[in-house]
C-alpha cells in the first residue's frame, strides 16, 4: 500500500487553505450584500404596508380625530446628508362641527398636503397589524434603522440624481401615502424654517436611495407606484 509523500501532503494543504480563504471572502461579500438587500426588502414591504392602509380611513373616538395618511419618517444624521432610517406614522385630520367625518380625498385636493400629513415626530405611530398607537409597540411599529459600522456608510435620498450626488439633507423626510388613492408625497421638513416643502412634481417619475454599507453599494428607485426597481 502506497503512502502519501511529505510533498503531496503539502500541496493538499496549500489547496485547502486556498479554497478556505476564498470561501470567506465570498462570504464576508455576502453578508454585506445580504444586509443592504434585506433592508430594501423591508422597505419595499413597508412601502405596500402604507399604501394598503391609505386605502380605509381610521377614525380614533379617543382624540377625535381621522386619519387620512400613512407614511415613512426618515431622519437625518447629523451633520451629515444620510438618513438614519424610518418609522412609520398616521397623519390625522381633526374633525370640526362644520365637518365632523372630514373627506381625505377632498381635503388632499383643496388643501397643501404640507399642512395636512406632516409630522416631525410622529404623535401616532403605526404598527405593522394596522394598529394607530400614541406609543410605538417595538415588537410591531414600522421601523427600520440603517446600521452605520463606518463613517462612510450612508443611506442617501435623491429626486433627481441615481447615484445620489444631488441628495436631499432635509432634518425629516416624510414619505406618504394619503386616502383614499393618492400617489406618493415625499414632504422635507427644515428647521431653520420650521416649515415642510412638498419635493415630488406633479409629474415626477423616481425617487432614487443609495446605500452603502462598508465596501458594499446598493442603488435602487421607486417608483410612483411604489415598486423598487434596482440599476
Amino acid at each position: 500500500m502506497k503512502a502519501f509523500t511529505f510533498l503531496e501532503i503539502v500541496v493538499v494543504m496549500m489547496i485547502i487553505i486556498i479554497l478556505i480563504s476564498i470561501s470567506l471572502n465570498f462570504t464576508a461579500f455576502d453578508r454585506k450584500m445580504v444586509y443592504l438587500k434585506n433592508f430594501t426588502y423591508n422597505l419595499e414591504n413597508d412601502i405596500f404596508e402604507i399604501k394598503e392602509f391609505a386605502l380605509a380611513q381610521k377614525f380614533n373616538f379617543d382624540s377625535n380625530v381621522f386619519f387620512c395618511g400613512y407614511g415613512l419618517i426618515f431622519e437625518k444624521e447629523n451633520n451629515s446628508s444620510s438618513y438614519k432610517g424610518y418609522i412609520g406614522y398616521a397623519a390625522s385630520v381633526a374633525t370640526s362641527a362644520d365637518r365632523p367625518y372630514p373627506i381625505c380625498y377632498e381635503l388632499a385636493s383643496s388643501a397643501s398636503a404640507t399642512e395636512i400629513f406632516t409630522a416631525t415626530s410622529p404623535t401616532y405611530y403605526l404598527n405593522r397589524n394596522g394598529q394607530i398607537t400614541n406609543q410605538p409597540i417595538e415588537t410591531l411599529v414600522i421601523k427600520e434603522e440603517f446600521k452605520k459600522v463606518y463613517d462612510g456608510d450612508y443611506l442617501k435620498i435623491s429626486t433627481s440624481s441615481q447615484n445620489c450626488s444631488q441628495s436631499l439633507s432635509y432634518d425629516y423626510l416624510n414619505l406618504i401615502y394619503y386616502s383614499p388613492y393618492g400617489d406618493l408625497l415625499l414632504l422635507g421638513y427644515d428647521n431653520s424654517t420650521n416649515k415642510f416643502y412638498n419635493l415630488l412634481p406633479s409629474n415626477w417619475e423616481n425617487l432614487y436611495l443609495c446605500l452603502k454599507y462598508r465596501d458594499e453599494e446598493l442603488n435602487f428607485r421607486i417608483n410612483r407606484s411604489g415598486q423598487i426597481i434596482f440599476y
